[in-house]
């Protein structure tokens, strides 16, 4: 039924329960796991003379180091358990803008489903924060896209 999904991963343990769900589908179907994490990038300005310059391509590479360690480990830990997984790590600015110019890149090898955690905040923290989840469902049309709650998540352990 799937071929490819997509687990969007913002690498706290909370967002790693949603891969528990995603594992136990990819082992159903025999889809590719695609794990991806955004790492935010910092604009920079610099004095040129009149016109300047601005650069959107610096990224922590502490951050991006322990990123590629963390998924690197994830996905051999998955094909170790049989299922074909990959990874990749973006920069930009909003993670839902990159989840879901992920998506739409990936037009040849489409992705069959997204499953991703919500936080389930609410309020002025959703507000401030924002919600990467509803950005994507709201913003996306090509997948299904299965959210784990907060509630679905406590029923699973993260090993």
């Amino acid at each position: 039924m799937y071929k490819k999904i997509l687990v969007p991963l913002d690498l706290s343990e909370y967002s790693f329960k949603a891969l528990i769900y995603a594992e136990q589908l990819a082992k159903l179907s025999g889809a590719e796991l695609v794990l991806l994490h955004t790492i935010h990038y910092v604009t920079t300005y610099t004095w040129d003379g009149p016109a300047g310059s601005r650069d959107e391509g610096c990224i922590n590479e502490k951050q991006k180091e322990i990123a590629d360690k963390i998924l690197s480990n994830k996905s051999e830990e998955l094909r170790k358990n049989g299922i074909k997984a990959s990874y990749v790590i973006g920069k930009g600015k909003d993670n839902a803008e990159k989840i879901l110019d992920f998506i739409e890149e990936e037009e040849d090898d489409e992705i069959d489903l997204v499953v991703m955690m919500t936080h389930g905040r609410s309020g002025i923290k959703r507000f401030v924060m924002g919600d990467v989840a509803e950005k994507v469902v709201r913003g996306h049309s090509k997948a299904p896209i299965l959210l784990i709650t907060s509630q679905a998540a406590e029923k699973v352990t993260v090993t």
